[in-house]
């Protein structure tokens, strides 16, 4: 006689189930509430005005977000559904289950804040001997001492095509968005700008060229990419996409990007398959096609009349 253990959903507790006992205690998820309960977060709090509805605190939203920039969860409608279906997010979440749409005006709300306390969480980790926080190495700033040919294949390339998204992107956005105010023009007209009618619009631009941001490291690390919407209907939305890729760019460590030169690959690419080495793909698709759409971008801006030269273009500004 077969001898299993009881399968029964229906049974309800007997006393009312707790959150804390859900975790190991040495979990992430527990580490990430500690440390942003040391945080000051009283420049969150204290914009909220008090009335009406009850809103979620600053600090479980905020957790939600370090944690999924950490464990690769960045759109917020995957971040509503892992309050449903993870445990550890559940946790973070006291069980609660704000909405995407919570979520996506809270980071673009706060987004310079929680830029800021990401990387603070991050020097907290390294400085309490935590290697590694999710899938974000904490020590991943070695760089192959002897230069080579292959040196555009580093961690350390990856970092300036980091630097290189946040400077050029964000400076073209934070252009445009004081022309639409200084204007009164509407940010769609703005957004939905084209250089000829058989190009992409501006939000298209700039999505596609932080595709390529986060598509070049990612793909030469050989990690499941983030998957965001490829519409863009506001200003905020276009911030927000670059800080999403940064936060993934920032996930990758140098042991993941490093010797990958002569590695072959195979990716679409206009519509076919192509094999490409790491090298070729940096160098003959990836990085064109990234500075070909922020290119664009900036000329869509300028030729709408947007106060532009090019040390905004190089992020000199």
């Amino acid at each position: 006689m077969s001898n299993f253990r009881q399968v029964d959903r229906e049974t309800g507790f007997l006393l009312p189930p707790s959150v804390d006992e859900w975790l190991p205690q040495r979990h992430l998820a527990r580490f990430v509430v500690e440390v942003i309960e040391g945080l000051d977060l009283r420049a969150m709090s204290t914009s909220y005005r008090g009335s009406g509805s009850a809103s979620y605190h600053p600090s479980m939203l905020l957790g939600l977000l370090v944690y999924g920039y950490a464990t690769g969860v960045f759109s917020s409608r995957k971040l509503e559904r892992a309050s449903y279906d993870s445990v550890a997010f559940r946790f973070i979440a006291a069980n609660d289950h704000p909405d995407h749409d919570t979520i996506a005006t809270f980071r673009r709300r706060f987004l310079k804040d929680i830029e800021a306390l990401f990387v603070e969480v991050l020097l907290l980790a390294r400085e309490m001997g935590v290697l590694k926080l999710g899938a974000v190495g904490l020590d991943g700033t070695k760089i192959h001492a002897n230069a080579s040919r292959h040196s555009a294949l580093s961690y350390e390339h990856a970092g300036k095509i980091e630097a290189q998204l946040k400077a050029e992107v964000a400076q073209l956005l934070a252009k445009a968005e004081a022309h639409c105010e200084a204007r009164k023009i509407e940010e769609a007209a703005l957004l939905g700008a084209r250089l000829y009618p058989d190009m992409f619009p501006l939000a298209r631009q700039v999505a596609v060229s932080t595709l390529f941001g986060r598509l070049t490291p990612g793909r030469l690390a050989g990690v499941e990419l983030p998957d965001f919407p490829a519409a863009l209907t506001s200003f905020a939305e276009c911030r927000t996409r670059v800080a999403d890729s940064l936060a993934f760019i920032g996930t990758l460590t140098a042991e993941q990007i490093d010797g990958t030169e002569d590695r072959e690959y195979t990716f679409p690419a206009g519509g076919q398959p192509r094999t490409f080495t790491g090298l070729s793909y940096l160098q003959s698709f990836a990085l064109p096609n990234f500075h070909f759409h922020t290119a664009c971008a900036y000329m869509i801006l300028r030729h709408s009349g947007v106060e532009l030269g090019k040390k905004d273009y190089i992020g000199a500004s």
